[in-house]
């Protein structure tokens, strides 16, 4: 094997672990409701009783929401796979540990990545406002996420 499909190989692998990490953390009642309320909470907890511009409000909530969100897959899942002993199968699975931290940071960035989306769509659909640019929006969300993600699993 070379080493771009090992490459290959060790990707796809994340990729299976991240889906089965999304399909055991985001059916969770508890996780719906944070996913949901967060933004909301947070947004009221800086509006009520301020006068700050609402592109500041949403500005603020995104970046307060990627932090929280993206950091809080990673706490819950390795100790849950501890608890049910199963890390011990992924351990001794032929893929790296490396490929498993990666599989867990990117259903972090997918959990994130979708609550924050939250605020936006608020922002654009009831607040009034407006992206300047939805390139730079995206890759900012894309690697806050990823970085908030990644600190999340230390």
């Amino acid at each position: 094997m070379n080493v771009l499909e090992r490459i290959r190989w060790e990707i796809g692998a994340s990729i299976s672990i991240a889906r089965r990490y999304m399909r055991i953390y985001y059916i969770r009642p508890g996780t719906i409701m944070f996913g949901l309320m967060f933004p909301l909470f947070m947004f009221l907890s800086f509006a009520v009783g301020r006068r700050i511009p609402a592109s500041m409000l949403i500005s603020s909530l995104i970046s307060i929401t990627l932090l929280f969100s993206s950091s809080s897959v990673g706490p819950m899942i390795l100790p849950m796979e501890r608890r049910l002993k199963t890390i011990e199968r992924l351990l001794v699975a032929p893929i790296s540990f490396y490929s498993i931290l990666l599989g867990v940071i990117l259903c972090s960035m997918v959990y994130s990545i979708l609550i924050s989306i939250v605020p936006v769509f608020i922002g654009l659909l009831f607040l009034g406002v407006e992206v300047v640019d939805l390139l730079s929006l995206a890759v900012g969300i894309f690697f806050s996420s990823m970085c908030f993600a990644s600190l999340g699993m230390m």
